[in-house]
C-alpha cells in the first residue's frame, strides 16, 4: 500500500488515506495523543515539555510536531488526505 523512498519519505501505491491510517495505528500502538488543529502559542522544556495551545496546555515527555508540507497540485496531490 505504500514504499519507503530516500531518507524515510512515505509514498503511497494508492490513496494518501493509506499513509494516514498506517501512522495513526502505529501511534495508537504505542499510547501516542494525537492532537489536530490546535494553534501553539507557547512550548517550555524544563524537566519535561509544556505546550500551550487555545485548547489549553499539554505536558509530555517527549514532544513530535507534524505541520505537513505543501501539496504538490501536479502529481495529484491535495491538502487532505
Amino acid at each position: 500500500a505504500w514504499h519507503e523512498k530516500t531518507l524515510g519519505q512515505l509514498f503511497c501505491d494508492g490513496s494518501a488515506r493509506q499513509i494516514v491510517a498506517m501512522l495513526l495505528a502505529e501511534c495508537a500502538a504505542v499510547g501516542v495523543e494525537v492532537k489536530v488543529a490546535h494553534r501553539i502559542t507557547a512550548i517550555d522544556k524544563a524537566d519535561h515539555f509544556r505546550v500551550t495551545t487555545d485548547y489549553g496546555a499539554f505536558r509530555s515527555q517527549s514532544l513530535v510536531l507534524a505541520t505537513g508540507g505543501l501539496s504538490i497540485p501536479k502529481m495529484g496531490a491535495t491538502g487532505f488526505a
